[in-house]
């Protein structure tokens, strides 16, 4: 039909298939493809949903610079347009290459997506935040701290019946793996259940209200 604005969703879409199946390369180049498409047709929505999953790909691969730049140019996009939602993954994804290159922008970028996803209700993407925030927190030297953080999004996407896509995975399971190291079985165990008794709602106020 030459509808190039479907032509774009579709191939952004078999790009965050291919990201959910770990094939980076083949995921940037759909995604790009996607982007290419709607800065021809100028649709500003197409081109910040495909600038935010590009950042999320340049994250997993390690190309911070990219993703900081897709991220920005997003964030630029959104605010243009009050696009809450997709600002909100364009800041967490700014917080996240903050917080991989130890710069202290990471909590502010990451609170900032978490109260704009609070106000949306978008529940399922404030745990993302959470793990983001737990990421922090034992850089920070609060394995603890993490700990809770994790067993509260563990309880909350049992709660929501959802599941982490491919971002949120990679950050969970390597702050899961180092927290449980660092704490020892049976704190961590201790700890984390600490946090499973939380409801979402609970953790993100107090999230909220620690570095408020």
């Amino acid at each position: 039909m030459g509808d190039k604005a479907g032509i774009s969703s579709s191939l952004s879409n078999l790009g965050l298939v291919a990201l959910s199946q770990n094939d980076y390369p083949m995921a940037r180049t759909l995604i790009e493809e996607s982007l290419a498409l709607s800065r021809e047709t100028g649709d500003k929505w197409g081109i910040a949903i495909s600038l935010s999953n590009l950042e999320a790909v340049a994250l997993l691969q390690g190309d911070y610079a990219t993703a900081r730049a897709m991220g920005e140019e997003c964030r630029a996009l959104c605010q243009e347009m009050d696009d809450q939602s997709t600002l909100a993954y364009a800041l967490f994804g700014l917080g996240m290459v903050e917080l991989v290159e130890d710069h202290s922008a990471a909590q502010e970028l990451l609170l900032h997506s978490l109260r704009l996803r609070q106000e949306i209700g978008e529940q399922r993407e404030q745990t993302s935040c959470l793990i983001g925030l737990a990421a922090l927190a034992l850089r920070g030297g609060n394995p603890r701290r993490a700990a809770q953080l994790l067993g509260a999004v563990e309880a909350a996407l049992h709660t929501l019946q959802a599941v982490m896509d491919a971002v949120d995975q990679h950050f969970y399971a390597s702050t899961l793996t180092t927290t449980r190291a660092q704490l020892g079985e049976a704190t961590f165990q201790a700890t984390w259940a600490e946090g499973e008794k939380m409801t979402l709602e609970e953790v993100v106020q107090l999230a909220l209200q620690e570095t408020s």
